[in-house]
């Protein structure tokens, strides 16, 4: 009798005493982060197109444009020019973009000459940026540099623009030069 009655003594003990006897799961977390840093990249220039004007790639980050005739030989008037410079830029986080000439226009090289009205030595010319559906230009006479605030993560090409006017004052014989500074940063 006894033997019947352990089974049925064990039939009886609650469900919880048996499963003390089982052994737990064991379960464990595993976090998995990432960090993508805010970054901005740009290229070497992807195309350009000019009138007047062309672009020589000189180094990843640094090119050269030329302008073809920059004043009349009947008169020493500048002549019109334009060109377009096509970066391929992307960034991953708000961002500003800034282009500023360093010159406030095209600046004849060497000592400056005695100014003899009416002509000149410093050539102002407009300078732009195109970037998505935000457009931008100005003199480069006002000193101001041009910025674009870019709200969100954007890529594609970046479009530098160059236009010079014809007409006004004669220059002064000699070479020409300024140099533009375009910078693409993450927004603080």
């Amino acid at each position: 009798m006894i033997r019947i009655l352990l089974p049925a003594a064990l039939a009886l003990l609650p469900a919880s005493a048996l499963a003390q006897n089982q052994p737990q799961p064991v379960t464990a977390h595993l976090d998995i982060i990432g960090e993508a840093p805010a970054a901005c990249l740009m290229k070497s220039p992807a195309g350009a197109s000019g009138n007047n004007a062309s672009f020589d790639p000189v180094s990843a980050g640094t090119g050269r444009i030329r302008i073809d005739q920059l004043a009349s030989l009947t008169d020493a008037t500048p002549l019109a020019a334009a060109i377009r410079v096509e970066l391929p830029v992307i960034c991953n986080a708000p961002h500003r973009i800034i282009l500023r000439s360093g010159n406030g226009g095209l600046r004849r090289e060497g000592p400056a000459v005695a100014s003899v009205a009416p002509f000149r030595q410093l050539l102002p010319y407009r300078l732009g940026i195109r970037w998505g559906a935000d457009q931008t230009d100005r003199s480069t006479d006002d000193g101001a540099p041009i910025v674009i605030d870019a709200g969100g993560p954007r890529s594609g090409d970046l479009a530098v623009l160059f236009t010079l006017t014809s007409g006004g004052a004669p220059l002064v014989a000699g070479n020409y030069t300024d140099e533009i500074v375009l910078e693409v940063q993450v927004a603080d």
